[in-house]
């Protein structure tokens, strides 16, 4: 198990052609790497992972956390980055969250009494 005094998560979004991963520890953002997906998500993944927590200065056995986008979005693009998710957090024996892409996007504009739609171009 991870050392909790580093509260390190890694965030993992495929849902689009243009994808993204995020290493976050707390409210803080360490490091992003965001690109296109030019061939596959699965051939392109886990070099982008790699290269996120080399930014920020992270191993892998810091992770406690990963979360990955469930969508909606593409079939192929997100089902390589849950296995890729699911995977990674096998390996480290650490929690995996699924997070909805809407409600992340509903989420920092959520305040009581008022309604929140997110969409998106299909």
């Amino acid at each position: 198990m991870p050392d909790t005094a580093h509260a390190i998560d890694l965030a993992i979004d495929t849902a689009s052609d243009d994808a993204a991963i995020a290493v976050v520890e707390g409210d803080r953002v360490l490091a992003e790497h965001r690109w296109h997906i030019a061939t596959t998500a699965s051939r392109e993944l886990l070099a982008a992972v790699q290269a996120a927590l080399d930014a920020a200065h992270v191993t892998r056995e810091e992770i406690r956390t990963v979360a990955v986008c469930t969508g909606p979005g593409g079939y192929g693009s997100l089902r390589s980055g849950v296995a890729t998710a699911q995977g990674i957090a096998l390996a480290l024996g650490v929690p995996l969250a699924g997070v909805q892409r809407l409600e992340a996007q509903a989420f920092p504009h959520l305040a009581p009494g008022i309604p929140v739609i997110a969409v998106h171009e299909a």
